[in-house]
């Protein structure tokens, strides 16, 4: 079972402007809750044990987010430059942790647990929940391979 997740929430929120103007997408409310917040719950609840969440646009309010907390050594924050890629932001970050970990976006909270538990306990080296969308960056082709689509 895969007991460290890492959070991506260092991105500038563009498309969620106005809400992430002065607060970061992390911090966003979902019924009242931060994402973030929703996130944490729910992987403590399915026994992760190790949480990295990777920082960089107003990086300082998700850490003082998470310091509220009082989670102790379960959530460590890591703040890079708020320029970086999402990818760049996780290879600077490897260092961090150790062994299989679980890959998430802040701002694609996945409210069913079943979701969550099959992806932790997963034998696959690699493994994508996908939600079928109209537009995005991966998509399955007619082998059901997954395909990424960079913007550039």
């Amino acid at each position: 079972m895969i007991d460290t997740a890492v959070i991506l929430a260092g991105g500038k929120g563009e498309r969620m402007m106005p809400l992430t103007e002065f607060q970061p997408k992390a911090l966003v409310p979902i019924q009242g809750v931060p994402v973030l917040k929703l996130q944490i719950d729910q992987l403590i609840r399915n026994n992760v044990t190790k949480i990295i969440v990777l920082t960089g646009h107003l990086g300082e309010q998700v850490h003082d987010y998470v310091a509220s907390l009082n989670l102790g050594p379960i959530v460590k924050c890591v703040q890079s430059e708020p320029e970086l890629a999402p990818a760049e932001r996780l290879a600077q970050a490897f260092k961090t942790f150790l062994g299989p970990y679980m890959l998430l976006y802040c701002d694609n909270f996945i409210p069913n647990d079943n979701v969550i538990r099959q992806q932790l306990n997963t034998k696959s080296g690699v493994s994508l929940v996908l939600q079928k969308r109209g537009e995005g960056n991966i998509f399955i082709n007619e082998n059901l391979s997954a395909v990424y689509v960079s913007k550039e």
